[in-house]
């Protein structure tokens, strides 16, 4: 008997039956539901948004590891290209690496930066935050270009900037990149310096402040406004003497800031209040019309008689709003008080 050696049939010979079985992309991972999808990142180590604290650990390497998983998983089919790959892009980190020097990463930056924005435009639409370390290298042009990148962003609500350098001229160009620039989709700044005031204007329809710094205390006199109606949320430490101040300028808040007791005027130890100091900051409070949070700093080995009337007089301003009908829910934070106090 003749054994007769059977052609192999080319790409092009081949049927899509032959190539892509019946129940391809039906069953498994591309038909979760989209909770589900965003159930497996959210075990992902990623960069917290907002980064409330002022540790410098941006340079952990875990923090791709959701960018690296999501992107994967985007390249393995089209179902799932789908789903994944608006998520790899969602949160766009702009952090320097564990061994990367100054000049190396604002190459990468922008390079990363232009990804979105010149080479693969259709991925804009998918960013959502961004969270950048500023650097003094050459800062006319790359915190120009910074901005510029931004501004193609159009469905940016997010800006973390987790370091900009305390120098004069790295100070002045972020200052002359944002002149005259406004990104009305930003709704929260979450900003790791003291120069929060020169920013301050080119987001017009800022919702939350946020910072681990004490960012009102040394820059009440230097805000660019009177006041700034649209800020909603502010989430930075305000000592128990400026929060007057800064109800004047943050007439709108919801969620008031860290509230802290200072043990003297220019002291940068902490104290906890007595029921007078307690009192005189809800009476302050009470002119906040939509008041729903009270956040406030104490010590571990709290007087309960202190704690009992922080709480008594909360329960008692928004019992009152309760019967007025201008508030529903409320909550009260107590915070411990162990943080940098700059």
């Amino acid at each position: 008997m003749l054994l007769r050696h059977r052609k192999r049939r080319t790409g092009d010979e081949l049927s899509a039956s032959d190539c892509v079985p019946v129940d391809a992309n039906s069953r498994g991972l591309p038909v979760f539901p989209y909770e589900l999808h965003l159930e497996i990142l959210s075990y992902c180590p990623s960069l917290p948004v907002p980064k409330l604290s002022a540790e410098k650990d941006y340079k952990k390497s875990d923090y791709r590891t959701r960018y690296e998983t999501a992107r994967s998983l985007s390249q393995t089919c089209s179902a799932l290209r789908a789903v994944y790959l608006p998520l790899a892009w969602q949160d766009l980190d702009l952090l320097p690496g564990a061994k990367s020097n100054q000049r190396n990463f604002a190459i990468e930056t922008i390079a990363r930066l232009e990804m979105v924005t010149v080479r693969a435009p259709f991925l804009a639409q998918h960013v959502r935050s961004v969270s950048v370390v500023l650097t003094s290298v050459s800062p006319m042009a790359v915190y120009s270009e910074l901005v510029e990148h931004l501004l193609k962003l159009p469905n940016l609500h997010t800006l973390q900037i987790l370091r900009l350098p305390d120098t004069p001229n790295c100070v002045a160009a972020l200052k002359e990149a944002l002149e005259d620039v406004t990104l009305p989709s930003v709704r929260t700044l979450n900003i790791h310096a003291y120069e929060a005031h020169i920013v301050m204007k080119s987001f017009p329809n800022l919702r939350s402040l946020l910072s681990p710094l004490k960012l009102f205390s040394r820059l009440y006199h230097r805000w660019v406004a009177p006041s700034f109606p649209t800020i909603e949320d502010i989430q930075f430490p305000v000592s128990m003497i400026d929060i007057d101040c800064a109800i004047q300028q943050f007439p709108n808040l919801r969620n008031t800031p860290w509230i802290y007791f200072p043990a003297a005027q220019k002291s940068k130890k902490y104290q906890d209040p007595t029921i007078q100091d307690i009192k005189n900051v809800f009476v302050s409070l009470k002119r906040l019309a939509h008041l729903h949070t009270i956040r406030v700093f104490m010590t571990k080995n709290i007087d309960k008689k202190i704690r009992a009337a922080l709480y008594r007089e909360a329960e008692k301003l928004f019992r009152d709003r309760s019967r007025a009908g201008s508030v529903k829910t409320h909550k009260v934070l107590t915070k411990n008080i162990p943080l940098v106090v700059c």
